[in-house]
């Protein structure tokens, strides 16, 4: 599942209708952190299965998209939280 252009396009409808603010953007945005949270269980999975994968354990971790997929919706639950500017 791919959270990119879902969460692009739930924040600028958020950005346009305060209803979708409140509703869209805080459901596309928990759909992507389980699918970041699933991702941060199977990425170190994937790495152990891959030869030599655990031998630059440090770089596979930091950089693996999971938790960075993670961090992004976190940031769209959290603007989905905040108020906006009158």
């Amino acid at each position: 599942m791919c959270g990119g252009p879902v969460g692009a396009a739930a924040g600028v409808a958020g950005f346009l209708s305060r209803r979708l603010a409140k509703t869209a953007l805080p459901l596309a945005s928990a759909v992507i952190v389980a699918n970041g949270v699933r991702g941060s269980y199977l990425h170190p999975r994937g790495i152990g299965q891959k030869p030599g994968g655990w031998s630059n354990w440090r770089y596979n971790m930091e950089m693996g998209p999971p938790l960075l997929v993670t961090m992004v919706g976190g940031m769209g639950l959290l603007a989905a939280v905040l108020r906006r500017e009158q």
